[in-house]
Parts: C-alpha cells; sequence; structure tokens
C-alpha cells in the first residue's frame, strides 16, 4: 500500500533506495505524533518492498534534520488529555519500526540533529552529514 504524502513526511522511491523526507522545516522538522507513526509506516512499506535495497531519512529545509521532540505538542497534549500514549502506533515509542528494519538505512543530515533527531539516525546503519550539520 503505498504512503500518501503528509503535510510531515514524504515517502518516494528512486529506483531501489526509498527516501523518507521529514516535511515540517518551519519546526525545525520538530518530531509530532504523526511524524512519527508516518516514520513507522514508511519503514513498513520500504521493508516489504523486495526492489528496494536502501532507505535514504532525511530533513527538508537545510536548517534541521530534526530538532527531536515537538515540545508544543507534547506540552499541549498533557494539558489537554493527560498523558496517553496508547494511540501511538509502531515508530513512536523506542522507534520500534527503525529498531526491527532490517534493511540498511541512511540518515542524511543537514543542519541541526538533536535529541530524538540523533535518536533517529542511531537506528540508522550510516549517517551522512554535512560541514554545517550540530
Amino acid at each position: 500500500m503505498p504512503i500518501t504524502p503528509t503535510d510531515t513526511l514524504r515517502y518516494e522511491t528512486e529506483g531501489r533506495k526509498a527516501i523518507i523526507t521529514l516535511t515540517r522545516p518551519e519546526a525545525m522538522n520538530a518530531l509530532n505524533r504523526e511524524i512519527l507513526n508516518a516514520i513507522g509506516e514508511a519503514i513498513h512499506e520500504y521493508e516489504a518492498d523486495d526492489n528496494l535495497l536502501v532507505a535514504i531519512i532525511t530533513g527538508e529545509g537545510g536548517r534541521a534534520f530534526s530538532a527531536g521532540a515537538d515540545l508544543k505538542e507534547m506540552t499541549q497534549r498533557d494539558q489537554s488529555e493527560g498523558v496517553d500514549d496508547s494511540d501511538m502506533g509502531p515508530g513512536f515509542n523506542g522507534f520500534d519500526e527503525l529498531d526491527a528494519c532490517r534493511k540498511p538505512l541512511i540518515a542524511a543530515v543537514d543542519g541541526y540533529c538533536l535529541a530524538g533527531g540523533l535518536e533517529v539516525t542511531i537506528y540508522c546503519d550510516m549517517v551522512v552529514a554535512t560541514e554545517q550539520s550540530r
């Protein structure tokens, strides 16, 4: 089942590679509930496609690969709903899909890579970073 592009993530294939792009540059690609669940779906799609040999995870905008957790969303959720992560699907707590992925993952880092963004790269087999990455 093809992944539909969202406001937070784009999944594309090019030849034998998958490209997973975090698409929240206005928020420095901060990891919110939607983007983390979409990462899980994208990894699942990548693993299921026998034609794909490698996936590249990157961030849009050049300012940040990912600044980590979306603290604004977390604060709003904690105040309005209490802490309930039961609807967090694969790829959120512990980045389950990234951890379980058996195919190669490459993080292409440009700009800041902080907190949860760094955690994403830890699950990758290789990290390629620009000189301005921090």
